[in-house]
């Protein structure tokens, strides 16, 4: 049985027609998260290493799928359209190269590093979806929970919670992602300013 979806009309175009007999070919799309050309954050290292694990995503946003959320306040998934990879994949490998050139540590390792760090910091994301529940078109929310730990000891280090959300210019996937890119690049730009206050004296 074909699953209609019912979506808000200035996002129908999301979801593509999965009662055609030739289904369409998908639209791949990435985040565009990149670091300042220079590193202009902090202008120091701390001489240490961290490891980024891989971000824990909640279900259902742990999907190549974009989520969007209806005026019903459903929560419905786009088929056509969706990310290259899923998007723990993206964006903990866009956090390292982040972390990398902005600091404060002077060796940011993969989850499969076989270096043991210094410290480890772990990612949880809550929310990862476009709200178009209450105006067109919408905006984009991500919501985020950074922990550090010593590696030696497990001690806590540091801990918060971000949340950003961010406009949506138009009604179109690109218009969407864009908005997603912007809301990481502030949230990694803010992340990046409480680290280096943190950990550099």
């Amino acid at each position: 049985m074909v699953k209609k979806l019912t979506l808000a009309a200035s996002f129908a175009f999301l979801a593509g027609c999965s009662i055609l007999p030739d289904r369409p070919p998908l639209n791949y799309y990435d985040f565009s998260i990149s670091p300042p050309a220079e590193t202009v954050i902090s202008s120091k290292k701390l001489p240490a290493s961290v490891r980024v694990n891989l971000p824990d995503i909640a279900a259902p946003y742990n999907s190549p799928k974009l989520y969007i959320k209806g005026k019903d306040n459903r929560f419905y998934a786009t088929n056509i359209n969706r990310l290259v990879a899923s998007p723990n994949d993206i964006i903990g490998d866009d956090l390292r190269q982040w972390l990398d050139r902005t600091g404060p540590w002077s060796m940011v390792l993969a989850p499969n590093s076989l270096a043991s760090p210094d410290y480890q910091m772990t990612l949880y994301i809550s929310e990862l979806f476009a709200n178009a529940s209450v105006q067109q078109p919408g905006d984009t929310v991500i919501s985020m929970d950074v922990s550090v730990t010593r590696a030696s000891n497990d001690k806590l280090v540091f801990n918060k919670h971000y949340r950003i959300v961010t406009p949506i210019e138009q009604e179109s996937v690109p218009a969407l992602i864009k908005s997603y890119s912007v809301g990481f690049n502030n949230l990694f730009e803010e992340l990046s300013k409480d680290l280096n206050n943190r950990f550099i004296k």
